[in-house]
């Protein structure tokens, strides 16, 4: 996948899914990053069986027949998680699911034979087959609730040790180990208390059948504690095993905005229960500089404030997110929170996946899933209780009124960036190496609408929107949608305006400067507008022409009209009045034709930002603005057709007539293509020529 180098336009491979998804990610710059995650039954992967034994040895006795069985394709998958010994027989019970019962099979004999450094002394394998500490996921079922006289395996992290003991108390709080010590039947001989264990879910059971009368250990008993070991490391979420380290801030970045949440979250740490609220700001300067930041304000029982930059993918609803996850992070473990967020959204997400598993949540389709995946990741890897309360923005809530200050001033703080690996879960799929964090399908549609777009802004009909300036007073978002129309419903007496509407948007009226490209043998490059005879005719011409002068006034009149109409009738504000509409509507910069913007741009589509924020003082709602536009828009182009294209017409009609050209002229071929039917002749008929001079007469080719 990753030397994927074709594209779709040039996939020679037809009918093939995986040929085709591949062709379509190169297209758009998509890979697939895994989490490092083994999930498969085959674990390993670096030592195959294959390079170890020979095809004689392999078919000998069906030994291959046996191990597909199994599913065993790699020595690894016996190698215990220490890297370094080989496995009993009646562990793979436990690490593959096979039954053990019996005698040894002659397969596994052979692989001891070849793996081991001395067989009858020690599992230890030889250094070719050493290889690095393995994670192995450790089903809850195999840490059954710890018992009086349980062997146990328990791997401590401050010491860095792992302890082997047998249970001698066990309480609410954890259990106690005692020291392995020579078998004494005197009662009176002291049990020393090794440790004391207070998550049994890092230590492993020990199989009583491990340790006989006389303590002698077998390599199960190493394994349980190698795999002590990685429980501490490692944590179990939905049967998946999770590499996330112990303190989660090592991911965050730059140290000294670690430093900060580092010193809060040693100052919480045997805190149960607290209280917080979160906040963001999101401001846009431009269409391309937009800032935003987050904050958080632990208000019980001890007041911390923090607040920090974000500087990739901006959205006020991530950085609202980002701003809980920044809460959970300095958290201890098993502590009880109340968030106070003013976004509903946030509230409803949050209470819909809290009754989800980690794969579901995974497989849906929302907003920056891959968030919503850390913070529930950080919800089971520390036990938290976390409640989301809905708080009313700008109120007289004291604290509520604070974190919105923090996030404000947060716009000019150190950025914070969260190391991608954190935002790993099984497989994500990449844009530029970068996880997508919002959903893949909304994405890739969001790539293929800006290269769209690019392709349009690169058409010679586009070169006005070069301009910087021009670009800023459209609004973007209102014109696509208008652009777009009601696909939904097709209106086939509508169809000869909508042809009409298409060719002003290209720019395809067939005007004289369109004319003379198309039919040059008809028309001249020297005529002028037909109505003014001083200018040439182009589209952007038609609404300046001198000739037209006071047409172009009485549609101004009737848009001010219309749109006066428009605003009446849908204005959410009470008590509106008429004069003040006519006034804003005076204000807005689209009726000065002298300007770059005027209602010729409207007529093609493109909304300016003037209209919106009219449509926006008087409360006009967000469903209705799009369709009130779209008619706006149709009833310029339907004026221009009336009162300036056919009058246009009729006065190109008489210009032609003047010339004489009439209309057989107008429907004959360009003389290009005359002359090519000429040559075509021309060449058939010698050809006929030769055919006959060779074929029929025995003539020779020289002779042509």
């Amino acid at each position: 996948m990753t030397e994927w180098n074709i594209k779709s336009c040039d996939l020679k491979v037809k009918y093939n899914i995986l040929a085709a998804t591949l062709a379509i990610m190169y297209d758009h710059n998509l890979t697939f990053r895994s989490s490092g995650q083994d999930e498969n039954i085959i674990r390993g992967g670096s030592l195959r069986i294959t390079d170890f034994f020979t095809h004689n040895e392999l078919f000998k006795n069906r030994m291959n027949q046996q191990l597909m069985k199994h599913g065993i394709y790699f020595i690894s998958q016996l190698i215990s998680s220490g890297g370094d010994r080989l496995l009993n027989y009646r562990d793979l019970r436990i690490t593959l699911g096979i039954n053990t019962k019996g005698r040894k099979p002659s397969w596994f004999k052979s692989i001891e034979q070849k793996c081991l450094l001395e067989k009858n002394l020690s599992r230890r394998l030889k250094s070719e087959f050493h290889m690095e500490r393995n994670y192995k996921c450790i089903s809850k079922d195999l840490v059954p609730e710890v018992k009086k006289c349980n062997w146990l395996a328990f791997y401590h992290e401050k010491n860095a040790v792992a302890y082997l003991g047998r249970v001698i108390e066990t309480g609410v709080e954890g259990c106690d180990l005692k020291e392995i010590h020579t078998k004494s039947k005197r009662k009176s001989v002291k049990q020393r208390c090794l440790l004391t264990i207070n998550d049994t879910d890092r230590s492993v059971k020990i199989n009583a059948k491990s340790i006989d009368d006389r303590y002698i250990l077998d390599m199960s008993v190493f394994e349980c504690l190698a795999q002590a070991k990685n429980n501490s490391i490692t944590k179990l979420v939905d049967s998946v095993t999770d590499r996330t380290p112990s303190n989660l801030l090592t991911f965050i970045h730059s140290p000294s905005v670690r430093n900060k949440l580092l010193k809060i979250k040693d100052s919480l740490e045997f805190v149960k229960d607290i209280e917080a609220y979160t906040d963001e700001s999101f401001k846009k300067y431009s269409l391309t500089s937009v800032e935003m930041g987050s904050a958080f304000l632990i208000s019980s029982p001890k007041k911390f404030e923090f607040n920090v930059n974000i500087t990739d993918n901006p959205s006020a609803f991530k950085a609202e997110l980002i701003a809980i996850i920044l809460v959970l992070l300095v958290c201890p473990k098993d502590a009880n929170i109340t968030i106070y967020v003013d976004t509903q959204a946030i509230i409803n997400i949050f209470n819909q996946l809290k009754k989800e598993s980690l794969q579901q949540i995974s497989r849906g389709k929302r907003q920056y899933n891959a968030w919503w995946i850390l913070s529930f990741k950080i919800i089971k890897f520390f036990n938290l209780t976390v409640l989301l309360v809905k708080v009313k923005a700008h109120d007289n809530s004291e604290y509520n009124n604070v974190v919105d200050k923090l996030a404000k001033e947060a716009l000019n703080k150190d950025p914070v960036f969260i190391d991608l690996r954190l935002l790993m879960y099984k497989g994500n799929v990449c844009w530029n190496h970068n996880p997508i964090e919002k959903e893949v399908t909304i994405m890739i549609k969001h790539i293929r609408e800006t290269q769209w777009i690019e392709e349009f802004f690169n058409l010679h009909r586009n070169d006005c929107w070069n301009n910087s300036e021009m670009l800023t007073e459209i609004d973007w978002s209102s014109t696509f949608r208008v652009l777009k129309g009601n696909t939904k419903l097709t209106n086939f007496s509508e169809h000869e305006l909508n042809s009409f509407k298409v060719k002003i948007r290209t720019e395809e009226l067939p005007t004289l400067d369109n004319l003379v490209k198309r039919k040059p043998h008809v028309y001249s490059s020297k005529w002028k507008c037909p109505m003014c005879l001083k200018d040439k005719e182009t589209y952007t011409h038609l609404w300046k022409c001198e000739h037209l002068g006071q047409v172009n006034w009485n549609m101004i009149g009737k848009f001010q009209q219309h749109l006066h109409e428009l605003i009446l009738a849908n204005s959410q504000v009470e008590n509106v009045n008429s004069d003040d509409i006519f006034k804003e509507i005076l204000r807005c910069r689209i009726l000065d034709f002298n300007k770059a913007y005027n209602l010729s741009m409207l007529a093609k589509g493109f909304i300016h930002i003037d209209l919106i924020n009219l449509f926006k003082s008087y409360k006009i709602l967000d469903k209705d603005k799009t369709k009130l536009l779209d008619g706006l828009v149709n009833k310029l182009i339907f004026d221009f057709k009336i009162f300036i294209w056919e009058y246009r017409n009729v006065k190109l009609a008489d210009l032609e007539h003047q010339k004489g050209i009439n209309t057989k002229m107008k429907k004959s071929a360009n003389k290009s293509k005359l002359v090519a039917n000429k040559l075509d002749k021309i060449v058939s008929s010698r050809w006929e020529l030769w055919n006959s001079l060779v074929f029929e007469k025995g003539g020779h080719w020289s002779n042509f």
